[in-house]
């Protein structure tokens, strides 16, 4: 699960959602109610949001039973140089992420170049991923896309985080993680229980599943993105590396520094902030942009723009523009839960909440993001925002009750 502790840290997660999993891509259903009255107009809201939060900027999206989109954005990419937040500023969106690397793991299987009820052995070459507790149950792909592998976010992960592209390729990554004599590797890589047995979110299971990506795929986990997704919906501004985008179009991550965590603050200077920075509460900081080796869990690089034609195919049957992504079958299966393990957590069970509303949320340092739809409606949202205070569940809401009037 993703590490909570205070909006610089990493992966902060917001346990009052609940969570509905197909093949791991966590979809969250929104606990809301639906209002009878007309929401606020969007500059009050997103203005008031911004003020009472924190928040530097914000870009959001809502899309109509028509396909017609709405965008609103407000405040700051860059507080730092003035530059505002707008609906194709790029900002790292979290677990979202994990979004598309189940699509591309999907599309392979449609493909049949892979089996999601195979030992995921059979796609790495030189490598054994097994639990050592339990070396004779093996781990699949179904096992790794519904978070049930028994495979734990060691310290590694949360150590790999730094400025700039990853310094370590996935394929580097993955294989020392699993391999006892690296540095990378340690006992708490992994649950003591078996494969199956119970559900743990697990980041570094989807560093896993694109690492099988590009095995089954003979290409970067990237460069298969580029080419099987993000061209096909004409998203021409996402891409998983700094390298792969403009970054003079990437928002700043913000943090607003409080006397609360002006001390945490520091001890990470040299890590997100530039070494010698110091702090001044009541004011705002961007940090570097920043990566982790294990990207296919949280690094996608994305605009609102891009993410609506990401949402419209999902709306769609897998289709966008007549191009197809995915088969409407797979699509279909997205809104049926694949495991019972995640019903004892009260933040991950199977769906109970209003109107068939579905999603993921992602949280990085200085960063919030969150894609989000009603199939039956044909109702989506999407919003990103450089800051990671305030409550996505309040801006989504806002946004569905828009999509709707």
């Amino acid at each position: 699960m993703d590490k909570c502790i205070q909006s610089i840290h990493l992966k902060l997660h917001n346990m009052n959602t609940t969570f509905k999993v197909f093949l791991g891509l966590l979809w969250t259903s929104l606990m809301f109610i639906s209002c009878e009255q007309a929401p606020q107009d969007p500059d009050t809201f997103f203005e008031t949001h911004i003020s009472d939060n924190n928040i530097a900027g914000i870009s959001a999206a809502s899309m109509n039973a028509e396909g017609k989109v709405s965008f609103v954005s407000k405040g700051l990419a860059d507080v730092e140089k003035g530059i505002p937040f707008t609906e194709n500023t790029l900002l790292n969106i979290g677990s979202v992420s994990k979004t598309f690397t189940a699509t591309a793991v999907m599309q392979l299987w449609e493909k049949e170049l892979l089996d999601l009820d195979a030992d995921v052995n059979e796609y790495l070459q030189n490598l054994s991923v097994r639990n050592p507790n339990h070396p004779d149950i093996p781990i699949t792909i179904r096992l790794l896309l519904t978070h049930t592998s028994s495979i734990d976010d060691g310290e590694a992960y949360e150590a790999s985080y730094a400025c700039g592209d990853p310094a370590v390729s996935l394929e580097d990554w993955i294989y020392g993680y699993f391999t006892e004599d690296s540095t990378f590797y340690t006992s708490k890589n992994i649950h003591p229980y078996a494969p199956g047995e119970e559900w743990n979110y697990s980041n570094v299971g989807f560093g896993l599943l694109g690492c099988i990506v590009e095995s089954v795929a003979g290409m970067p986990f990237y460069q298969y993105c580029q080419e099987n997704i993000f061209e096909p919906l004409e998203m021409t501004s996402t891409g998983w590396m700094l390298s792969n985008i403009d970054t003079s179009m990437h928002a700043s991550p913000s943090v607003y520094i409080t006397e609360e965590i002006k001390d945490m603050a520091k001890e990470r200077v040299g890590k997100y902030f530039p070494e010698g920075q110091e702090f001044l509460p009541g004011n705002y900081y961007g940090l570097c942009l920043y990566s982790f080796y294990n990207y296919p869990d949280g690094l996608l690089r994305s605009s609102t723009n891009d993410l609506t034609h990401f949402l419209t195919a999902m709306l769609n049957g897998g289709t966008y523009k007549e191009v197809q992504i995915k088969e409407a079958s797979t699509n279909e299966a997205l809104m049926n839960n694949q495991t019972d393990k995640n019903e004892k957590h009260d933040y991950c069970r199977q769906y109970t909440g209003f109107d068939g509303v579905w999603g993921h949320g992602g949280d990085d340092p200085g960063t919030k993001a969150g894609l989000y739809m009603q199939q039956q409606k044909k109702v989506g949202m999407v919003m990103l925002q450089n800051s990671n205070e305030g409550s996505r569940t309040d801006v989504l809401k806002y946004l569905y009750q828009s999509a709707q009037q």
